[in-house]
């Protein structure tokens, strides 16, 4: 059932991350779908305690704050992804995804910076490299 669920939720996380690379935004409907994918995983599988599945939750809060003050330079989209993912993977995967997915992001900013130059207005979507970064870890096997 883990494996299941393992593709289930990245099958979820490519089709956000496409959406979000071809709209640059991510629709409540699909960000509420993940909310209700994740806890449903989250819930029949029970690898991952309620506790766990509530303050990974919290991490995406955490960011809808950043988000707010910085008047979303990181998208709320974006933090209500990190929730979602955080409700699956449960408070400490999330954060151990979230350290490559920046590790990965850091690496793309500086091939943009590099062939592109500073741009003050620069964005990217942030969805894809927390795929990248759920690929790598469930292919390791450390999640």
């Amino acid at each position: 059932m883990y494996e299941i669920g393992e593709i289930c939720f990245g099958g979820y996380l490519c089709v956000v991350s496409m959406w979000d690379i071809r709209k640059r935004e991510i629709p409540v409907w699909l960000i509420a779908a993940g909310g209700i994918l994740s806890a449903s995983l989250g819930y029949f599988h029970g690898k991952i305690p309620l506790l766990l599945m509530v303050t990974g939750a919290l991490v995406g809060g955490v960011f809808l704050l950043v988000s707010r003050v910085t008047q979303e330079a990181f998208g709320y989209g974006d933090s209500l992804m990190i929730a979602v993912t955080g409700v699956y993977l449960g408070f400490w995967n999330v954060l151990y995804l979230l350290v490559w997915a920046y590790v990965l992001t850091a690496v793309f900013a500086g091939y943009v910076l590099i062939r592109k130059g500073f741009q003050k207005d620069a964005a990217f979507p942030f969805v894809p490299f927390l795929l990248a970064a759920y690929i790598g870890i469930v292919c390791l096997g450390g999640i």
